[in-house]
């Protein structure tokens, strides 16, 4: 199978077509955004999903756009349905805001490579023979998955990214990769490392190793893998602001 994980805005609807839209309409649902999506952007989408599938693969859609929220996949279907690709739509990627605690609230947001990388790591049940991602916001893609990003830099999904899309499914290079391969960032790999090897405690204290870039993912790692209970989520809580306190000192 191949995964293209899809955002929405800069790739199928235009910012600037958003924009004026809600400026004429203050209570716009998304529904109502989904008849606005770019012609020409669906139809490059459409015939690269058609290349795929004559090349004798299955297409499988991750939705990694913030449309995502709060909505099962089934949602994301309905929500799309006027669309050809809704029924390609096999998963999305993580949904932070429903990963919260009602004494300190919700988990901060990650980057949109660390959803994908956690996607991977939590997906691996999925055959993946080659994956695409297509934004057009790098939040560190192009450092993680150099190879498999179309970053879209026009306001939609192009005919210049259509080319890349189709360079980047023809390349064997890429082909028979599984989710196995999908490698964390080091600093991740740290993080997994001191906990399979440590006690609850000592992977708590892991944390203060962590760039603030990185300490979100950090959050969820402990919350959703490893189920610590509240004294440790305490503990970890209380190494965070410590750190937050030595950032502002320096």
């Amino acid at each position: 199978m191949v995964i293209i994980f899809l955002d929405v805005d800069g790739v199928l609807l235009e910012p600037k077509t958003k924009q004026l839209y809600r400026q004429e309409n203050r209570q716009a649902t998304l529904p109502s955004y989904v008849s606005l999506f770019d012609k020409n952007a669906l139809d490059f989408l459409k015939d690269l999903v058609e290349l795929i599938e004559k090349q004798g693969n299955e297409v499988g859609i991750v939705i990694s756009s913030s449309w995502k929220e709060h909505k099962s996949v089934n949602n994301l279907k309905e929500l799309f349905k006027i669309c050809f690709f809704a029924k390609y739509i096999l998963s999305k990627t993580a949904d932070l805001a429903c990963i919260s605690n009602p004494e300190w609230g919700y988990v901060d947001a990650l980057t949109r490579s660390e959803e994908i990388e956690l996607w991977f790591n939590e997906n691996h049940h999925v055959k993946i023979d080659n994956f695409l991602i297509i934004d057009d916001y790098d939040e560190g893609i192009s450092e993680l998955f150099p190879n498999n990003f179309v970053h879209c830099k026009q306001g939609s999904f192009k005919k210049d990214d259509f080319e890349r899309a189709k360079l980047l499914i023809s390349n064997q290079a890429l082909k028979a990769v599984s989710s196995d391969e999908i490698p964390l960032s080091k600093i991740h790999l740290d993080i997994y490392r001191e906990t399979k090897a440590s006690s609850e405690m000592q992977a708590v204290k892991s944390v203060r190793l962590a760039s603030k870039t990185y300490r979100n993912y950090v959050k969820l790692f402990f919350f959703k893998e490893l189920s610590f209970n509240e004294n440790c989520v305490n503990v970890m809580m209380e190494f965070l602001e410590d750190n937050d306190k030595q950032c502002k000192q320096k």
